[in-house]
């Protein structure tokens, strides 16, 4: 049973993630999603990971390690540049967390512009059938900024090429979090 995007996240991961995929955690935080990719593609899989904030590459890389992991580069860059790190058309899942550092600098977070950037550059690195999933939490001002904008840019995709879908908890109090996820059909 679920009853919170993470675990909607997991159960989708589950469905889409097998031994020896690539992967991105485009929004690396503290690694948490980082290692729940890893625990799923096994050493025989890569991870690419990518953060802004020096602190969140740091956390990922000492938790990735810590698990016995060293499949992965973790890249100090903007998602908005991953295109730049990773092969087209080879990435079997890509997961956007967006926001700010959990227990980090609540000043700098994601933001509406670089999102659609990153979700179109990351878009040409899935395979097909690949998946790539969005967290969104529109409960601080620019996320929900960046869930609004996304509402209008992401239905935008063609539907022959991709299929779009959006959750939430619609019961929830204090504006809970949403869910895109974007399979590349073609």
């Amino acid at each position: 049973m679920f009853n919170n995007i993470h675990a909607f996240i997991e159960l989708v991961l589950d469905k889409h993630l097998g031994k020896g995929d690539i992967v991105v955690d485009a929004t690396l935080g503290n690694g948490k999603d980082a290692f729940k990719l890893l625990e799923r593609i096994g050493a025989e899989g890569f991870l690419y990971g990518f953060d802004i904030q020096p602190q969140a590459i740091e956390s990922s890389d000492a938790h990735l390690k810590a698990n016995g992991y060293a499949n992965y580069q973790l890249h100090l860059a903007s998602h908005e540049l991953m295109s730049n790190y990773v092969e087209a058309d080879a990435v079997q899942v890509i997961l956007f967390n967006l926001g700010y550092l959990p227990k980090g600098d609540k000043t700098i977070t994601t933001s509406l512009n670089g999102t659609v950037t990153a979700i179109r550059e990351g878009l040409k690195l899935l395979k097909k059938n690949g998946m790539m999933l969005v967290a969104c939490y529109p409960g601080h001002e620019e996320g929900y900024e960046e869930y609004q904008g996304l509402l209008d840019a992401l239905p935008k995709l063609d539907q022959k090429a991709y299929n779009l879908f959006h959750g939430s908890f619609l019961n929830q109090k204090n504006m809970p979090p949403a869910i895109f996820l974007i399979e590349k059909i073609l």
